[in-house]
């Protein structure tokens, strides 16, 4: 396997109260790997290069969910919870939203409403939630967005 393989796997995180931001990037297929017996660790053998093209190819990106060839939304302010992309309300193309009857209750986030997507003619029902009123333990992602149901969200 060359050092080409490498594949780059991006996680960002924004903690609920809002004081840690951060971001980890794990590396598969890195050959010339060599495991420290000191640290119980691998390390990987790539050059500069290699790191700025990763960092280029991976910690540059902005998460952006898509839907039927149309971006809904991009941002770096980004908040994820339970492994959903939150994206804040400044970030959404609102022209593509369309306010929902449906709501579901989450024990610790609260009361969820759903927006239906709407591209080109085609309706994506339900496949946006937000807390409009989340409960105390929620409150950072106040109005923000997640999608599923067909949505690609990539980071």
């Amino acid at each position: 396997m060359s050092r080409s393989n490498v594949q780059v796997t991006r996680i960002g995180f924004t903690s609920l109260d809002g004081n840690v931001k951060g971001l980890a990037l794990v590396l598969h297929n890195i050959s010339n790997c060599l495991f420290s017996k000191n640290t119980g660790m691998a390390v990987a053998s790539i050059t500069r290069t290699e790191v700025n093209k990763i960092e280029k190819d991976h910690i540059n990106t902005v998460p952006k969910a898509t839907w039927n060839g149309v971006t809904l939304a991009e941002s770096n302010n980004c908040i994820v919870v339970e492994g959903n992309q939150y994206f804040p309300p400044d970030s959404i193309k609102h022209q593509y939203f369309k306010g929902s009857d449906t709501h579901t209750t989450c024990p610790w986030k609260g009361l969820a409403s759903y927006y239906t997507i709407e591209v080109d003619g085609k309706e994506n029902k339900d496949s946006a939630w937000y807390y409009p009123s989340p409960k105390d333990a929620a409150r950072q992602i106040k109005d923000y967005v997640a999608f599923w149901r067909g949505v690609k969200v990539e980071v």
